[in-house]
């Protein structure tokens, strides 16, 4: 039980996002950025977490298996044609779809080459 949690809005909890900076060359070093979050208070939801260009432009919605509170979704750099996107600065939007309480984040990922 966490007093803090039933006075919160925050339905997000514990992101992480491992390694904010990546490189998706194949050479089988830090090729893919792993985004793990907590879901609180929420219990029948599918997040949506999509990555974005700094134009606003969504480049791919990551897929996760349903199952527990704790999420892990994992991005590669590929676009959702399959291509590697170009070095540079991604957003990365997770959104819970609740109709209250503090429901979405967004956090910055940066791919090199």
């Amino acid at each position: 039980f966490l007093p803090d949690l039933v006075v919160s809005d925050a339905l997000i909890g514990n992101l992480q996002i491992a390694s904010s900076v990546f490189t998706p060359n194949g050479d089988g070093l830090n090729d893919a950025v792993a985004i793990r979050f907590v879901v609180f208070k929420m219990t029948a939801t599918q997040p949506r977490v999509r990555i974005f260009d700094l134009a606003g432009q969504q480049i791919v919605e990551l897929q996760q298996p349903q199952g527990g509170n704790e999420r892990l979704y994992t991005w590669s750099g590929e676009d959702g044609k399959g291509g590697l996107v170009p070095p540079g600065t991604y957003l990365c939007h997770i959104d819970l779809g609740a109709e209250a309480g503090d429901h979405t984040a967004l956090r910055s990922v940066a791919v090199a080459y």
